[in-house]
């Protein structure tokens, strides 16, 4: 029944942004999305490879609208025509964006190029015995016409005496209009915003994820199917705009009585699970999100058949450097007259410090988390301090304090493009 509410409500909400008119802003548009993820305060801070990745990657990774992406172009095209002294940039990137605007293409004329990022750390858990680890995740992008764009994410790690290998993501996109992509594959589950936006090292605040998808989910959600999704600018306010997902992928398996969300690439039984979000941004610098998935889970053997099904929220708040955001999670799993439920949530704030030199490249950041299940209760206060070498890549220093589960200490450089 909820699942048929939240459909329908996706629905109109999808017709009615379409049809009001626009509201095109791409200087908000610049400030919500690239400026954010990269963790910049002005265009001096990027160099030519790092313009490039974010012109290519804008409409793909940003879930951007054709007609926002078009906004940001413009937007870059006068800002950089000419170039304010303190704030130029290199006469290529100016040609560059110059025509990209001009054709109005949304795909650069290069159609295959690399980006990435990689990790190297110190990890320190109670009662274990210290160790580093390093981890490489490349992304190889494709794009074939001005509809078309195939993405594929690997990711190498270093585990125990063997190197482990994930495929991560491996999609197609096609973009049907400005409003809506199809995608196919295997993709980030759009459930909440953790998994799809900051599981990227360079993008989380933190070393280590929060501690919903480490003790409530065991990572970052991704399965394997199809989807429809986009955005829309709304007319309240500037920037105020929606995004939508609506997915149907294989599901989850079951595994020692354990619920494996994205271990199920050829699916056991003939049940799909169907889920899907939605954004509003009330103002530019909001943004609250509901999210639903349910579905079944079988054994591989068809011996266990249960019903399951999750619902989360999440908020986010930006002011100048300082940033608020939570999620919520409730896992629900049903298998005749046995019932489990597990709930949890984490909130995190942080606040890129003003100035030039060295305290304007400092981040303090602390995350508080909770995950709750029958007689058990897990907390985490995790405080973190990071020093941003270049947008996109830091030296992060991060300490747990945790109740249940050992403490951690974690020391990470992250570099990513």
């Amino acid at each position: 029944m909820l699942g048929k509410i939240f459909t329908q409500v996706l629905l109109l909400i999808l017709v009615f942004s379409i049809v009001l008119p626009q509201n095109q802003s791409g200087s908000i548009f610049w400030g919500q999305n690239c400026a954010r993820c990269h963790n910049v305060r002005g265009f001096n801070e990027f160099n030519d490879a790092q313009w490039d990745v974010i012109v290519r990657h804008m409409r793909i990774i940003g879930n951007l609208p054709g007609d926002q992406a078009r906004a940001i172009l413009k937007f870059l095209q006068e800002a950089n025509n000419p170039p304010e002294e303190g704030n130029a940039v290199e006469e290529s990137v100016k040609d560059y964006v110059n025509k990209r605007v001009e054709s109005f293409e949304l795909f650069p004329s290069s159609k295959f190029f690399v980006s990435g990022y990689g990790v190297s750390q110190f990890v320190s858990v109670k009662e274990e015995v210290p160790s580093f680890e390093t981890s490489f995740t490349p992304l190889f992008h494709l794009a074939i016409g001005n509809n078309t764009y195939f993405m594929v994410e690997p990711e190498f790690e270093l585990e125990d005496t063997k190197v482990a290998i994930e495929l991560e993501i491996a999609q197609v996109s096609y973009f049907v209009n400005d409003y809506l992509t199809l995608v196919a594959g295997k993709f980030i589950l759009p459930f909440n915003v953790y998994s799809e936006r900051l599981h990227p090292t360079w993008i989380d605040k933190l070393p280590r994820r929060p501690l919903i998808y480490t003790n409530l989910l065991d990572h970052a959600l991704s399965d394997v199917g199809i989807q429809l999704r986009g955005g829309a600018s709304l007319p309240f306010s500037e920037g105020s705009k929606i995004n939508y997902a609506f997915y149907i992928v294989n599901g989850p398996r079951l595994e020692m009585g354990e619920l494996m969300i994205g271990e199920n690439f050829t699916d056991v039984d003939t049940n799909k699970t169907i889920g899907g979000r939605l954004g509003i941004l009330p103002v530019w610098n909001l943004e609250i999100g509901a999210s639903y998935m349910s579905g079944k889970a079988s054994d591989e053997e068809g011996t266990r058949k249960e019903d399951f099904s999750m619902i989360g929220f999440d908020g986010e708040y930006h002011f100048g450097g300082l940033e608020f955001r939570g999620e919520f999670i409730r896992l629900e799993r049903k298998f005749g007259g046995w019932k489990e439920t597990k709930n949890g949530f984490y909130v995190q704030a942080s606040y890129r410090l003003s100035g030039e030199g060295f305290l304007g490249n400092l981040e303090p950041v602390i995350r508080y988390g909770s995950v709750s299940h029958e007689e058990e209760k897990i907390t985490q206060l995790a405080f973190g301090i990071d020093y941003w070498l270049a947008p996109s890549s830091a030296i992060k220093l991060a300490y747990e304090s945790n109740k249940n589960i050992p403490n951690r200490l974690t020391l990470q450089l992250v570099i990513g493009l």
